[in-house]
């Protein structure tokens, strides 16, 4: 992980010494992001993890209720490669999780991943437990895919708000707009053939899938969020959106996401082997994810963009980042959006 010089918030040494009985507390600070500020805080010959999240924002997703939720009941379970939760205060978004150990993966880790299903493994371990008495009560995954046609409404919401934003100059706004013009004039017939390729497989587009198709989904899971301990093993991060989905949805932001960034053989590799295992008990899952899958593309063209968006720009000047950074930000992410853009024109 990286190292940031931010400071923590004034309370929470004495709360971790407290609570954790820990002693005198040093805290090092590990990452600041647009989501939260990760510690690691040190005392008594031990180290744990300290999140502190953003303000609950309005809607279905606490992020810090979603990961200590989903944490508890896999540490329940015996899940072992996550974060164990210990100690929480939601009225200051704290949270105080277990260590721990491990790098990001290089190049030769990714492959490895894939090769040897580390990834896969993982979700087979989740989808096993999605009949569990207790995972009943778990919420559903943060714009869950529950629904079918569910992106329909969430690309018309997030062009609505990129059409409505102002960008820093009139280059900006005339850059965006073109790129916002050809997302929707490539998405209208994908939207059109989901649809129908929805309701030709039995489904209602705009009604919840049979719960028994449904999995357990970390909703933000790939290299990103791994680590690879030095005894070679995966530890799995970053749990805020956690809950019950249609693994198509998780399937295609696993394969999309580009912090993973996989090489195209890796990716073939892992859309293989995850199209075998929730399609093990689904006869129609490959079909559901070649019709919805490109609607999840346009959606991810669109989520890259949102630095454009002024509560985003906020979230991370909170979080401590430097705003001679927006000019460059705001370049990076449209480049990135334009080459999944490219790859649905290419497609037709």
């Amino acid at each position: 992980m990286s190292s940031s010089d931010a400071a923590p918030p004034a309370g929470l040494s004495d709360w971790l010494a407290a609570g954790l009985e820990l002693g005198s507390v040093r805290l090092v600070p590990i990452l600041r992001g647009r989501n939260n500020a990760v510690f690691r805080a040190e005392g008594v010959g031990r180290r744990v993890a300290v999140k502190v999240y953003p303000p609950a924002q309005a809607g279905p997703c606490d992020r810090l209720d979603h990961e200590w939720r989903a944490l508890s009941f896999l540490a329940a379970q015996g899940v072992a490669a996550v974060p164990r939760p210990l100690l929480r205060e939601p009225r200051r978004r704290w949270a105080a999780y277990s260590w721990l150990d491990g790098a990001p993966p290089d190049a030769a880790m990714a492959a490895r991943a894939v090769a040897e299903g580390w990834l896969v493994d993982f979700l087979a371990r989740l989808h096993g437990l999605r009949h569990h008495p207790e995972a009943a009560a778990l919420p559903p995954a943060a714009e869950s895919g529950l629904v079918p046609l569910a992106p329909r409404a969430r690309l018309a919401g997030r062009l609505g708000a990129l059409r409505d934003c102002r960008p820093p100059d009139d280059c900006w706004a005339a850059s965006l707009g073109a790129f916002l013009d050809r997302v929707e004039a490539v998405l209208a017939p994908r939207l059109d053939q989901a649809e129908a390729r929805i309701s030709q497989l039995g489904f209602d587009p705009q009604a919840p899938l049979p719960a028994h198709l449904s999995t357990l989904s970390p909703s933000d899971v790939g290299l990103h969020n791994m680590l690879v301990g030095a005894e070679g093993a995966p530890r799995f991060l970053d749990f805020e959106y956690f809950g019950r989905d249609d693994p198509v949805k998780l399937v295609s932001d696993t394969l999309l996401h580009p912090g993973s960034a996989f090489q195209p053989a890796q990716r073939a590799r892992l859309k293989a082997d995850l199209i075998a295992l929730y399609g093990a008990d689904d006869a129609t899952f490959a079909a559901r994810l070649e019709a919805l899958m490109p609607l999840y593309v346009g959606l991810w063209c669109l989520i890259l963009l949102n630095e454009f968006r002024p509560e985003a720009w906020r979230r991370r000047l909170a979080a401590g980042l430097d705003p001679a950074d927006h000019q460059a930000l705001l370049g990076r992410q449209l480049a990135r959006a334009e080459r999944y853009l490219r790859d649905l024109e290419v497609a037709g």
